[in-house]
């Protein structure tokens, strides 16, 4: 599979809960692809998707899935395979309670890693790797991606930043790719790389590579300063 565009956008609730839109536009370029398969590591309260062609959609349980986290599948009627060099979309909509933590002292957490160590900031990431459920991956020369978070009107988070960890060593990062982003972000004249207005955070990656984990991650609030905050947002919404 050859892809050449995935985007990740993430709506934020004021309880941490998210709605998610996710597309990839790809095309096969050896062979076919009978199934897509989804993870998600925390069972989403909606779910919604188109598909090119007609597919089936089924769902394995995280304790039946290899990866141990709920997976939906679609088994498509008719291949994609290497004969149509058409460029696919695939979109997914779902939605997920409590997914972050929306202040520094709230101990819940939904997700694993690195990152999720840190309790003083949330995160969210974008990735595609060279092994996927039979079949490899690869980007296309001219490849991006795109992760949006756009948090609550008015959330107080604090400073906002880039990580890019690799898959062979979730601890590690690469420094030389996070510098590239880093230059990216300065340069006026394009939407590449990190940028903030207001509440939205966006992360575009130009010639991403493959097997990294892009991060986009924002400082909470203490627990004061949400409380604050969200007094706040009751007075708004109620005038």
């Amino acid at each position: 599979m050859e892809v050449r565009w995935q985007e990740r956008s993430v709506i934020v609730l004021p309880d941490g809960s998210v709605r998610i839109f996710s597309q990839r536009e790809f095309r096969v370029i050896s062979g076919e692809i009978s199934f897509l398969a989804f993870p998600l590591s925390k069972p989403p309260s909606r779910f919604a998707w188109w598909s090119p062609v007609p597919a089936r959609l089924s769902k394995v349980s995280p304790k039946a899935a290899s990866g141990g986290h709920l997976t939906y599948y679609f088994t498509l009627e008719r291949p994609f395979n290497a004969k149509s060099p058409a460029w696919n979309f695939f979109p997914l909509y779902f939605d997920v309670p409590r997914w972050y933590r929306m202040g520094q002292a709230r101990r819940f957490r939904s997700r694993a890693g690195p990152a999720a160590s840190d309790v003083s900031s949330e995160f969210e990431s974008i990735e595609v790797l060279s092994e996927a459920p039979l079949f490899r991956q690869r980007f296309s020369p001219d490849a991006h991606l795109r992760l949006l978070v756009a948090l609550p009107h008015g959330f107080p988070a604090g400073r906002v930043g880039l990580r890019v960890r690799l898959r062979s060593d979730p601890y590690a990062c690469d420094r030389v790719e996070e510098s590239r982003l880093a230059r990216l972000s300065e340069v006026e004249s394009t939407q590449e790389g990190l940028r903030r207005v207001g509440e939205v955070l966006t992360l575009t990656v130009p010639q991403p590579l493959l097997d990294r984990h892009y991060e986009l991650f924002w400082e909470l609030p203490t627990d004061e300063q949400r409380a604050q905050w969200m007094k706040g947002s009751v007075r708004s919404y109620g005038t």
